[in-house]
């Protein structure tokens, strides 16, 4: 029988052609670093288990049920070679995707930056000031980009709303604030044609890159974890704490309805109270 490392050489070279195989290289060679020593029939929901609760150390729930598809694909193959009767993924809960995003302070922004490559700084100050997404910040072109009107325009069939809504969706128009202009100007990688990003020493920057930093950038936060959608979060809290109405939130995010806006929108209690205490000092005021 087939060792789990044994069989998965073999399903990489058969996906050799398709466009994710990086992902699935090294997705697949994460859950072979766990369970690779078992032979195929010999793979337990016990091992699945394990292995999920460790990538939730660092990823979202959202994100681990992503990664344990391309592992699923793998052991089903291996069910159609008649290598194992069942797939033990079958058996496995996935995790429960959460419904909302954590926010983080000013000061668990600055705290997250200190000290770190430019463009690790210039990636994270852009997506808290945009909200765009991971995929989509590491796949900006210079032609996306209308400086001049302060304006990052996104083709919808190029965006996670736009593959849900393709035919009911317009272009997605990002206004730039001068902090997110600042950020595109400041990494001596940034390159005016072709990706705005560049990675460590202007290599292609990669999404795995961007996790990989910022699992280390984060490791003062003792309690929950942030990831990197947790910045899209906080910047839609930001936007709401600002006073703008959730219609203009939902077309700057490139959501499909205002009742995903208004999921994203939880206002810190320190901004309520501080709300509280403006209410009460316009009735000072009026007196």
């Amino acid at each position: 029988m087939q060792t789990v490392k044994e069989f998965s050489v073999e399903y990489l070279r058969r996906c050799a052609g398709y466009s994710d195989i990086g992902s699935r290289r090294s997705i697949i060679g994460h859950f072979v670093s766990c369970v690779g020593h078992f032979p195929l029939d010999s793979v337990r929901k016990t091992h699945i288990d394990i292995w999920i609760e460790d990538q939730l150390r660092f990823y979202k729930q959202t994100t681990v049920n992503g990664r344990c598809k391309y592992a699923t694909r793998m052991m089903q193959e291996a069910v159609e070679d008649g290598f194992i009767s069942t797939n033990p993924f079958n058996k496995v809960k996935r995790p429960r995707a959460e419904t909302r995003g954590q926010y983080l302070s000013y000061s668990q922004e600055e705290a997250i930056i200190r000290n770190k490559p430019g463009w690790f700084v210039d990636a994270v100050v852009f997506s808290i000031e945009t909200g765009v997404r991971q995929g989509e910040l590491v796949n900006l072109m210079s032609s996306n980009l209308n400086i001049d009107d302060r304006i990052l325009r996104l083709d919808v069939r190029e965006t996670k709303g736009g593959k849900l809504a393709r035919g009911s969706l317009k272009a997605r128009s990002i206004p730039l604030t001068d902090r997110a202009i600042t950020a595109l100007g400041e990494s001596c990688h940034k390159r005016r044609v072709g990706l705005l990003f560049r990675g460590p020493k202007g290599r292609l920057l990669r999404t795995s890159t961007l996790y990989d930093n910022f699992v280390r950038s984060t490791g003062f936060m003792s309690s929950k974890r942030p990831v990197w959608h947790d910045l899209r979060h906080t910047w839609a809290t930001r936007v709401a704490m600002a006073g703008i109405d959730v219609s203009t939130l939902q077309a700057w995010a490139g959501w499909t309805s205002l009742a995903m806006a208004q999921r994203y929108t939880h206002i810190p209690e320190d901004h309520l109270r501080d709300s509280a205490a403006k209410l009460g000092e316009l009735r000072i005021r009026s007196a």
